[in-house]
């Protein structure tokens, strides 16, 4: 798993189930895009190719919903610069 923004979860993944995720700081929630929120830490991971099973959902979501690996990338840097621009922040 890597740490993500907010804004890399697109399409709003609905939730599966809590699961016990210790490597990444406790609880976590995991969502049907693969992508989990550690409740302790209030961080975002999303799965990557060595995450098998989460990997797998994240392909299955993808692809029912016509994502493409680009569309996460241009979502995720395209809202990090509206807020720069809009509320001073820097990402």
């Amino acid at each position: 798993m890597v740490e993500v923004s907010s804004f890399e979860i697109i399409e709003n993944p609905g939730f599966v189930k809590d699961i016990d995720m210790p490597e990444l700081g406790g609880t976590a929630s995991l969502y049907e895009d693969g992508s989990v929120f550690v409740k302790k830490t209030g961080r975002y991971y999303a799965p990557e190719k060595e995450d098998d099973t989460y990997w797998r959902m994240r392909q299955q979501f993808d692809a029912g919903r016509s994502i493409k690996s680009g569309d996460r990338y241009m979502q995720s840097n395209g809202a990090r610069r509206m807020m720069s621009h809009r509320y001073g922040l820097v990402g």
